[in-house]
Formats: C-alpha cells, sequence, structure tokens
C-alpha cells in the first residue's frame, strides 16, 4: 500500500490578500439578453438562413389559404 503524506499547514502558509483598486472598466456597453442574442443571430449565417426559412414557412400557411381557394 501507498502511504499518504499529511500536510499540516502553518501559520506562514497563509497570507492576507491586498485589494487593490485597479478596476478594469468595461470595453463596451451592457447588452440585454435580446439584444445579445439578436447580435449572436446575426453573426451566424446558418441560423439567419434557417430563420428567414421558418418566415417563410409561417407567411405561405398563413396568407396561402386566403391567396389559393379551391
Amino acid at each position: 500500500m501507498t502511504e499518504h503524506a499529511i500536510y499540516n499547514p502553518q501559520a506562514g502558509d497563509f497570507e492576507q490578500v491586498t485589494v487593490t483598486s485597479d478596476i478594469q472598466q468595461l470595453t463596451r456597453p451592457s447588452l440585454s439578453f435580446w439584444q445579445d442574442a439578436w447580435v449572436r443571430l446575426k453573426k451566424n449565417k446558418r441560423a439567419m438562413a434557417s430563420l428567414i426559412i421558418v418566415v417563410a414557412l409561417i407567411l405561405f400557411t398563413l396568407i396561402g389559404p386566403l391567396l389559393w381557394r379551391v
């Protein structure tokens, strides 16, 4: 069997963390959830193509029966 070394921490092992005032400033304005989603969607070409197809299908199903009465 292997022996496990037991670590006994000493008082010098822990130091108090000093807080610095170097706060980084945001480089871009914060966006809402929907604004961020729209920006990400516009960057994705496949997602935009899929969105156009889905919107076209919805329009065809809503307007189609009004235009093509049998």
